[in-house]
Protein backbone atom coordinates (compact mmCIF):
# COMPACT_ATOMS: atom_id res chain seq x y z
CA UNK A 1 0.00 0.00 0.00
CA UNK A 2 1.37 3.56 -1.16
CA UNK A 3 1.49 6.05 1.56
CA UNK A 4 -1.10 8.26 -0.69
CA UNK A 5 -3.30 5.04 -0.17
CA UNK A 6 -2.65 4.60 3.06
CA UNK A 7 -3.48 8.50 4.19
CA UNK A 8 -6.33 8.43 2.39
CA UNK A 9 -7.36 5.44 4.56
CA UNK A 10 -6.36 6.39 7.92
CA UNK A 11 -7.94 10.22 7.10
CA UNK A 12 -11.59 8.60 6.02
CA UNK A 13 -13.13 9.83 9.04
CA UNK A 14 -11.29 12.03 10.51
CA UNK A 15 -13.04 15.39 8.96
CA UNK A 16 -14.18 17.54 11.35
CA UNK A 17 -16.33 21.02 11.51
CA UNK A 18 -15.91 23.86 14.17
CA UNK A 19 -19.43 24.19 15.73
CA UNK A 20 -18.89 27.21 17.97
CA UNK A 21 -20.84 30.10 16.81
CA UNK A 22 -18.87 32.47 18.36
CA UNK A 23 -17.38 35.24 16.43
CA UNK A 24 -15.30 37.22 18.52
CA UNK A 25 -11.89 38.07 18.36
CA UNK A 26 -9.00 35.98 20.03
CA UNK A 27 -5.86 37.76 20.11
CA UNK A 28 -3.29 34.98 20.01
CA UNK A 29 -1.17 36.32 23.11
CA UNK A 30 -4.25 35.37 24.54
CA UNK A 31 -4.81 31.93 23.22
CA UNK A 32 -1.43 31.26 24.54
CA UNK A 33 -2.04 32.11 27.84
CA UNK A 34 -5.23 29.41 27.86
CA UNK A 35 -3.56 26.68 26.53
CA UNK A 36 -1.71 25.64 29.80
CA UNK A 37 0.93 28.65 30.17
CA UNK A 38 2.83 27.63 27.38
CA UNK A 39 3.73 29.81 24.72
CA UNK A 40 2.86 28.19 21.40
CA UNK A 41 4.02 29.40 17.84
CA UNK A 42 0.96 31.00 15.79
CA UNK A 43 0.42 29.27 12.77
CA UNK A 44 0.56 31.47 10.39
CA UNK A 45 -1.75 31.70 7.37
CA UNK A 46 0.04 33.96 4.42
CA UNK A 47 -1.00 35.34 1.20
CA UNK A 48 -2.36 38.14 -0.86
CA UNK A 49 -6.10 39.08 -1.33
CA UNK A 50 -7.41 41.80 -3.96
CA UNK A 51 -8.36 44.41 -1.90
CA UNK A 52 -7.95 47.12 -4.74
CA UNK A 53 -7.98 46.68 -7.94
CA UNK A 54 -9.88 45.10 -11.06
CA UNK A 55 -10.81 41.95 -8.53
CA UNK A 56 -11.31 43.96 -5.76
CA UNK A 57 -15.25 43.13 -5.76
CA UNK A 58 -14.07 39.59 -4.83
CA UNK A 59 -11.59 39.95 -2.51
CA UNK A 60 -13.21 41.72 -0.20
CA UNK A 61 -15.50 39.04 0.92
CA UNK A 62 -12.74 36.88 0.68
CA UNK A 63 -10.95 38.15 3.35
CA UNK A 64 -13.75 39.08 5.56
CA UNK A 65 -14.42 34.90 5.51
CA UNK A 66 -10.83 34.64 6.38
CA UNK A 67 -10.70 36.74 8.75
CA UNK A 68 -14.37 34.95 10.37
CA UNK A 69 -12.76 31.58 9.98
CA UNK A 70 -9.62 32.45 12.33
CA UNK A 71 -11.47 34.25 14.99
CA UNK A 72 -13.84 31.35 14.76
CA UNK A 73 -10.99 28.96 15.00
CA UNK A 74 -8.83 30.97 17.40
CA UNK A 75 -11.90 31.39 20.10
CA UNK A 76 -12.17 27.70 19.78
CA UNK A 77 -8.44 27.23 21.46
CA UNK A 78 -7.19 27.47 17.41
CA UNK A 79 -5.59 25.02 14.83
CA UNK A 80 -4.28 21.50 16.65
CA UNK A 81 -4.08 23.56 20.10
CA UNK A 82 -1.95 26.35 18.32
CA UNK A 83 -3.22 30.23 17.45
CA UNK A 84 -4.19 31.03 13.77
CA UNK A 85 -2.55 33.94 12.67
CA UNK A 86 -3.13 36.09 9.18
CA UNK A 87 -0.71 37.42 7.04
CA UNK A 88 -2.62 39.07 4.08
CA UNK A 89 -1.15 41.89 2.32
CA UNK A 90 -3.22 43.46 -0.72
CA UNK A 91 -1.92 42.57 -4.22
CA UNK A 92 -3.54 45.26 -6.20
CA UNK A 93 -5.57 42.17 -8.42
CA UNK A 94 -1.72 42.72 -9.95
CA UNK A 95 0.69 39.35 -11.30
CA UNK A 96 3.81 41.34 -10.65
CA UNK A 97 2.50 42.19 -6.90
CA UNK A 98 1.75 38.55 -6.33
CA UNK A 99 5.59 37.74 -8.00
CA UNK A 100 7.27 40.13 -6.04
CA UNK A 101 5.12 39.36 -2.54
CA UNK A 102 5.03 35.28 -2.82
CA UNK A 103 8.33 34.17 -2.10
CA UNK A 104 9.05 36.20 0.95
CA UNK A 105 5.76 35.49 2.46
CA UNK A 106 6.26 31.74 1.54
CA UNK A 107 9.25 31.78 3.62
CA UNK A 108 6.77 32.99 6.79
CA UNK A 109 3.80 30.76 6.17
CA UNK A 110 2.87 27.68 8.01
CA UNK A 111 0.40 27.26 4.45
CA UNK A 112 0.13 29.72 1.43
CA UNK A 113 -3.79 31.12 0.40
CA UNK A 114 -3.46 31.72 -3.51
CA UNK A 115 -4.76 34.57 -4.71
CA UNK A 116 -7.82 35.56 -6.95
CA UNK A 117 -8.05 33.50 -10.30
CA UNK A 118 -5.88 31.28 -12.75
CA UNK A 119 -3.94 34.75 -13.65
CA UNK A 120 -2.65 35.86 -10.44
CA UNK A 121 -2.22 32.08 -9.23
CA UNK A 122 -0.09 31.53 -11.61
CA UNK A 123 2.61 33.57 -10.31
CA UNK A 124 2.00 32.28 -6.52
CA UNK A 125 2.71 28.79 -7.32
CA UNK A 126 6.34 28.57 -8.15
CA UNK A 127 7.07 29.92 -4.40
CA UNK A 128 5.03 27.33 -2.71
CA UNK A 129 6.84 24.26 -4.91
CA UNK A 130 10.20 26.11 -4.12
CA UNK A 131 10.09 27.08 -0.64
CA UNK A 132 7.97 23.81 -0.02
CA UNK A 133 4.78 24.93 1.48
CA UNK A 134 1.57 23.46 1.24
CA UNK A 135 -0.66 26.20 -0.69
CA UNK A 136 -4.31 26.29 -1.08
CA UNK A 137 -5.69 27.42 -4.34
CA UNK A 138 -9.34 28.28 -4.17
CA UNK A 139 -10.12 30.17 -6.95
CA UNK A 140 -7.95 28.97 -9.68
CA UNK A 141 -9.99 27.00 -12.57
CA UNK A 142 -7.66 26.10 -14.73
CA UNK A 143 -6.39 22.53 -14.81
CA UNK A 144 -3.34 23.69 -16.87
CA UNK A 145 -1.71 25.20 -13.66
CA UNK A 146 -1.77 21.31 -12.27
CA UNK A 147 -0.42 20.11 -16.00
CA UNK A 148 3.27 19.72 -14.83
CA UNK A 149 2.15 18.28 -11.52
CA UNK A 150 2.89 19.99 -8.29
CA UNK A 151 4.41 18.71 -4.77
CA UNK A 152 2.58 21.53 -2.86
CA UNK A 153 -0.04 23.11 -4.25
CA UNK A 154 -3.69 21.83 -4.05
CA UNK A 155 -7.06 22.88 -6.34
CA UNK A 156 -10.31 24.22 -4.26
CA UNK A 157 -12.49 24.82 -7.43
CA UNK A 158 -13.48 22.29 -10.51
CA UNK A 159 -11.78 23.17 -13.47
CA UNK A 160 -13.58 25.32 -15.63
CA UNK A 161 -13.70 22.85 -18.26
CA UNK A 162 -16.09 21.06 -15.93
CA UNK A 163 -18.64 23.61 -15.44
CA UNK A 164 -21.40 22.54 -17.39
CA UNK A 165 -20.62 18.72 -17.04
CA UNK A 166 -23.76 18.10 -14.32
CA UNK A 167 -25.79 19.99 -16.77
CA UNK A 168 -24.90 18.35 -19.70
CA UNK A 169 -25.38 14.93 -18.15
CA UNK A 170 -28.93 16.08 -16.11
CA UNK A 171 -29.86 16.71 -19.72
CA UNK A 172 -28.89 14.07 -21.51
CA UNK A 173 -30.77 11.73 -18.98
CA UNK A 174 -33.78 13.82 -19.67
CA UNK A 175 -33.59 12.44 -22.92
CA UNK A 176 -31.96 15.58 -24.57
CA UNK A 177 -29.96 14.44 -27.84
CA UNK A 178 -29.12 17.79 -29.33
CA UNK A 179 -27.32 20.78 -27.87
CA UNK A 180 -26.07 24.62 -29.27
CA UNK A 181 -23.82 26.68 -27.51
CA UNK A 182 -23.70 30.38 -27.61
CA UNK A 183 -20.91 32.43 -25.80
CA UNK A 184 -19.12 35.58 -25.22
CA UNK A 185 -15.92 35.32 -26.72
CA UNK A 186 -13.94 35.99 -23.74
CA UNK A 187 -11.20 33.16 -22.52
CA UNK A 188 -13.25 31.62 -19.79
CA UNK A 189 -16.03 31.22 -21.46
CA UNK A 190 -14.43 29.78 -23.99
CA UNK A 191 -13.00 27.40 -21.77
CA UNK A 192 -16.25 26.77 -20.15
CA UNK A 193 -17.71 25.77 -23.30
CA UNK A 194 -14.99 23.65 -24.82
CA UNK A 195 -14.80 21.46 -21.94
CA UNK A 196 -19.01 21.05 -22.28
CA UNK A 197 -18.94 20.53 -25.70
CA UNK A 198 -16.24 17.85 -25.19
CA UNK A 199 -18.19 16.83 -22.83
CA UNK A 200 -21.63 16.54 -24.66
CA UNK A 201 -19.86 14.27 -27.21
CA UNK A 202 -18.72 11.69 -24.83
CA UNK A 203 -22.46 11.85 -23.37
CA UNK A 204 -23.44 10.85 -26.88
CA UNK A 205 -25.19 14.02 -27.66
CA UNK A 206 -25.04 16.21 -31.00
CA UNK A 207 -23.22 19.51 -31.02
CA UNK A 208 -25.67 20.87 -33.23
CA UNK A 209 -24.04 24.78 -33.05
CA UNK A 210 -21.40 26.24 -31.87
CA UNK A 211 -21.28 30.38 -31.79
CA UNK A 212 -19.48 33.10 -30.06
CA UNK A 213 -20.61 36.69 -29.96
CA UNK A 214 -18.46 39.95 -28.71
CA UNK A 215 -21.20 42.67 -28.81
CA UNK A 216 -25.04 42.64 -27.80
CA UNK A 217 -26.57 42.61 -31.74
CA UNK A 218 -24.04 39.84 -32.37
CA UNK A 219 -25.73 37.64 -29.63
CA UNK A 220 -29.14 38.78 -30.81
CA UNK A 221 -28.55 37.38 -34.06
CA UNK A 222 -26.77 34.41 -33.46
CA UNK A 223 -29.94 33.30 -31.07
CA UNK A 224 -32.31 33.14 -33.70
CA UNK A 225 -32.85 29.67 -35.03
CA UNK A 226 -30.15 27.96 -33.10
CA UNK A 227 -31.41 23.86 -33.53
CA UNK A 228 -31.46 21.37 -30.66
CA UNK A 229 -33.17 20.11 -27.82
CA UNK A 230 -31.20 22.37 -25.65
CA UNK A 231 -29.40 26.21 -25.85
CA UNK A 232 -26.87 26.79 -23.33
CA UNK A 233 -25.52 30.20 -23.60
CA UNK A 234 -22.73 32.21 -21.14
CA UNK A 235 -20.78 35.40 -21.05
CA UNK A 236 -17.95 37.10 -18.49
CA UNK A 237 -17.40 40.52 -17.94
CA UNK A 238 -15.00 41.36 -15.39
CA UNK A 239 -16.65 44.27 -13.45
CA UNK A 240 -20.24 43.27 -14.45
CA UNK A 241 -23.42 42.69 -12.44
CA UNK A 242 -22.90 38.70 -10.71
CA UNK A 243 -19.45 38.64 -10.42
CA UNK A 244 -19.36 39.91 -14.37
CA UNK A 245 -22.06 36.36 -15.33
CA UNK A 246 -25.24 37.74 -14.59
CA UNK A 247 -24.91 40.55 -17.36
CA UNK A 248 -24.93 38.13 -20.21
CA UNK A 249 -26.82 35.77 -18.65
CA UNK A 250 -29.70 38.34 -18.71
CA UNK A 251 -29.20 39.65 -22.02
CA UNK A 252 -29.45 36.34 -23.55
CA UNK A 253 -32.50 35.39 -21.82
CA UNK A 254 -34.12 38.33 -23.32
CA UNK A 255 -32.55 37.31 -27.11
CA UNK A 256 -34.20 34.44 -26.73
CA UNK A 257 -37.52 35.75 -25.28
CA UNK A 258 -37.66 38.38 -28.70
CA UNK A 259 -36.88 35.89 -30.90
CA UNK A 260 -39.34 33.17 -30.31
CA UNK A 261 -36.85 30.29 -29.42
CA UNK A 262 -38.07 27.70 -27.18
CA UNK A 263 -36.05 24.54 -26.46
CA UNK A 264 -36.76 21.92 -24.34
CA UNK A 265 -34.15 22.48 -21.97
CA UNK A 266 -32.26 26.26 -21.72
CA UNK A 267 -29.19 26.92 -19.71
CA UNK A 268 -27.65 30.14 -18.91
CA UNK A 269 -24.91 28.89 -16.99
CA UNK A 270 -23.36 30.39 -14.01
CA UNK A 271 -25.29 33.67 -14.52
CA UNK A 272 -28.74 32.43 -14.09
CA UNK A 273 -27.98 31.10 -11.15
CA UNK A 274 -27.68 34.54 -9.03
CA UNK A 275 -31.09 35.46 -7.59
CA UNK A 276 -30.73 38.51 -9.33
CA UNK A 277 -31.51 37.01 -12.51
CA UNK A 278 -34.86 35.85 -11.70
CA UNK A 279 -36.25 39.04 -9.94
CA UNK A 280 -34.88 40.72 -13.05
CA UNK A 281 -36.13 38.40 -15.77
CA UNK A 282 -39.45 37.86 -13.89
CA UNK A 283 -41.78 35.24 -16.00
CA UNK A 284 -39.35 34.35 -18.57
CA UNK A 285 -36.94 32.77 -16.06
CA UNK A 286 -39.27 29.97 -15.64
CA UNK A 287 -37.92 26.49 -16.61
CA UNK A 288 -33.89 28.18 -17.23
CA UNK A 289 -31.27 26.30 -15.92
CA UNK A 290 -28.49 27.77 -13.82
CA UNK A 291 -25.37 26.19 -12.51
CA UNK A 292 -22.93 26.93 -9.16
CA UNK A 293 -20.35 26.25 -7.76
CA UNK A 294 -21.86 27.20 -4.37
CA UNK A 295 -24.93 29.53 -3.02
CA UNK A 296 -26.61 30.31 -0.22
CA UNK A 297 -29.65 27.86 -1.05
CA UNK A 298 -27.10 25.20 -1.49
CA UNK A 299 -27.50 22.69 0.85
CA UNK A 300 -23.92 22.22 1.20
CA UNK A 301 -22.74 20.48 4.98
CA UNK A 302 -22.40 23.66 7.32
CA UNK A 303 -23.87 26.24 5.30
CA UNK A 304 -26.13 27.34 7.42
CA UNK A 305 -24.09 28.15 10.09
CA UNK A 306 -21.45 29.94 8.27
CA UNK A 307 -24.37 32.31 6.48
CA UNK A 308 -25.26 32.92 10.24
CA UNK A 309 -21.91 34.00 11.41
CA UNK A 310 -20.84 35.51 8.25
CA UNK A 311 -23.86 37.68 8.53
CA UNK A 312 -23.22 38.24 12.16
CA UNK A 313 -19.71 39.66 11.98
CA UNK A 314 -19.97 41.76 8.74
CA UNK A 315 -23.70 42.55 8.64
CA UNK A 316 -23.98 41.17 4.95
CA UNK A 317 -24.49 37.78 3.03
CA UNK A 318 -21.38 35.75 1.87
CA UNK A 319 -20.69 35.27 -1.93
CA UNK A 320 -19.35 32.58 -3.27
CA UNK A 321 -15.12 34.19 -3.24
CA UNK A 322 -16.33 34.17 0.72
CA UNK A 323 -17.46 30.32 0.95
CA UNK A 324 -14.24 29.31 -1.40
CA UNK A 325 -12.21 31.16 1.06
CA UNK A 326 -13.88 29.59 4.20
CA UNK A 327 -13.62 25.95 2.40
CA UNK A 328 -10.30 26.43 2.16
CA UNK A 329 -9.78 27.49 5.39
CA UNK A 330 -11.78 24.24 6.61
CA UNK A 331 -9.18 22.08 4.80
CA UNK A 332 -6.22 23.52 6.24
CA UNK A 333 -7.79 22.88 10.27
CA UNK A 334 -8.58 19.48 8.80
CA UNK A 335 -5.42 18.58 7.14
CA UNK A 336 -3.48 19.92 10.55
CA UNK A 337 -5.81 17.82 12.71
CA UNK A 338 -5.23 14.69 10.20
CA UNK A 339 -1.74 15.09 9.39
CA UNK A 340 -0.88 15.39 13.85
CA UNK A 341 -2.78 12.15 13.63
CA UNK A 342 -1.20 10.12 11.14
CA UNK A 343 2.66 8.80 12.06
CA UNK A 344 3.44 12.57 13.26
CA UNK A 345 7.05 12.15 14.66
CA UNK A 346 7.13 13.91 18.01
CA UNK A 347 8.26 17.95 18.29
CA UNK A 348 12.17 18.36 16.98
CA UNK A 349 14.15 20.37 19.32
CA UNK A 350 15.34 22.43 15.69
CA UNK A 351 12.20 24.59 15.36
CA UNK A 352 13.00 24.72 11.86
CA UNK A 353 13.80 21.35 11.07
CA UNK A 354 10.32 21.02 13.10
CA UNK A 355 8.46 22.98 10.87
CA UNK A 356 9.57 21.24 7.64
CA UNK A 357 8.35 18.31 8.63
CA UNK A 358 4.46 20.04 9.76
CA UNK A 359 4.56 21.21 6.39
CA UNK A 360 5.45 18.19 4.48
CA UNK A 361 2.37 16.56 6.93
CA UNK A 362 -0.15 19.22 6.48
CA UNK A 363 0.48 18.80 2.51
CA UNK A 364 0.19 15.04 2.53
CA UNK A 365 -2.93 15.19 4.37
CA UNK A 366 -4.62 17.63 2.16
CA UNK A 367 -3.09 15.47 -0.86
CA UNK A 368 -5.22 12.80 0.88
CA UNK A 369 -8.09 14.01 2.23
CA UNK A 370 -11.50 12.95 1.38
CA UNK A 371 -14.29 15.22 2.70
CA UNK A 372 -16.98 17.60 2.22
CA UNK A 373 -16.85 21.67 2.76
CA UNK A 374 -19.27 24.90 2.42
CA UNK A 375 -18.47 24.69 -0.72
CA UNK A 376 -19.04 20.94 -1.50
CA UNK A 377 -16.91 17.95 -1.98
CA UNK A 378 -12.88 17.93 -2.42
CA UNK A 379 -10.73 15.60 -3.57
CA UNK A 380 -7.51 15.56 -5.48
CA UNK A 381 -5.43 13.64 -8.09
CA UNK A 382 -1.84 12.79 -7.44
CA UNK A 383 -1.24 16.30 -9.34
CA UNK A 384 -3.14 18.58 -6.92
CA UNK A 385 -6.23 18.62 -9.26
CA UNK A 386 -9.36 18.83 -8.33
CA UNK A 387 -11.50 15.62 -9.16
CA UNK A 388 -13.93 15.41 -6.18
CA UNK A 389 -16.29 18.88 -7.05
CA UNK A 390 -19.09 19.44 -9.50
CA UNK A 391 -21.42 22.48 -10.08
CA UNK A 392 -24.88 22.06 -8.88
CA UNK A 393 -27.80 22.71 -11.58
CA UNK A 394 -30.82 24.71 -10.24
CA UNK A 395 -33.81 25.06 -12.09
CA UNK A 396 -35.79 28.39 -11.64
CA UNK A 397 -39.86 26.95 -10.69
CA UNK A 398 -42.28 29.41 -9.47
CA UNK A 399 -39.25 31.78 -8.57
CA UNK A 400 -37.41 29.66 -6.90
CA UNK A 401 -34.20 28.11 -7.07
CA UNK A 402 -34.65 24.39 -6.79
CA UNK A 403 -31.26 22.38 -6.78
CA UNK A 404 -32.15 19.21 -9.25
CA UNK A 405 -28.58 18.05 -9.13
CA UNK A 406 -26.42 16.31 -7.74
CA UNK A 407 -28.56 14.25 -6.12
CA UNK A 408 -26.77 14.96 -2.85
CA UNK A 409 -27.95 18.61 -2.77
CA UNK A 410 -31.35 18.06 -4.69
CA UNK A 411 -34.07 19.86 -3.63
CA UNK A 412 -36.53 18.89 -6.20
CA UNK A 413 -36.87 17.18 -9.63
CA UNK A 414 -36.25 18.57 -13.41
CA UNK A 415 -38.57 20.03 -15.67
CA UNK A 416 -38.48 20.02 -19.19
CA UNK A 417 -40.45 20.63 -21.39
CA UNK A 418 -42.45 18.67 -24.12
CA UNK A 419 -40.84 15.92 -26.49
CA UNK A 420 -37.33 16.35 -28.15
CA UNK A 421 -37.23 18.96 -31.61
CA UNK A 422 -35.84 16.85 -34.54
CA UNK A 423 -31.98 16.49 -34.12
CA UNK A 424 -29.95 18.43 -36.23
CA UNK A 425 -27.77 16.06 -38.82
CA UNK A 426 -23.85 16.52 -37.97
CA UNK A 427 -23.55 17.48 -41.41
CA UNK A 428 -25.55 20.75 -41.20
CA UNK A 429 -24.14 21.78 -37.68
CA UNK A 430 -23.77 25.60 -37.37
CA UNK A 431 -20.20 26.94 -36.06
CA UNK A 432 -19.92 30.27 -37.18
CA UNK A 433 -18.81 33.13 -34.88
CA UNK A 434 -20.46 36.73 -34.43
CA UNK A 435 -17.18 37.75 -32.26
CA UNK A 436 -15.94 41.22 -34.43
CA UNK A 437 -13.01 40.44 -35.79
CA UNK A 438 -9.51 42.30 -34.81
Amino acid sequence: MNRRTFLRTTLAGAAWWTTGVGTSWAAPDAVFRGLGGARARPRVVAGTVSRTGRYAAFGRPAERALRLWAERRNAAGGVGGRPVLLRLEDDGSDAEVVRRRYPSLAHEADVLLAPYGSALTRDAIPAAEQVGVPCLAPTAGDKGLWAGGLRWTVQVLNPVGTTLHSTLALAERAGVRGVSFLHRDDPFSRAVIDGAADHATQLGMNVAARESFGRERDARRAVVGLPGDMIVGTGFRPGGQGSGFLDDALLLADALEVAGVRPRLTSLAIGAADPAFARQVGAGAEGVLGTTGWRPYLPTPGTDRFLRAYQHRWGEAPDTHAAQAYAAMQLYGRAVESGDSVDAPPTHPDPERGRTAERARVRDALFALETETVFGRYRVDDHGRQVGKTNAVLQWQAGTPVVVAPDRYRTGRLHAAGPPREHTEASSIRTESHAPRA
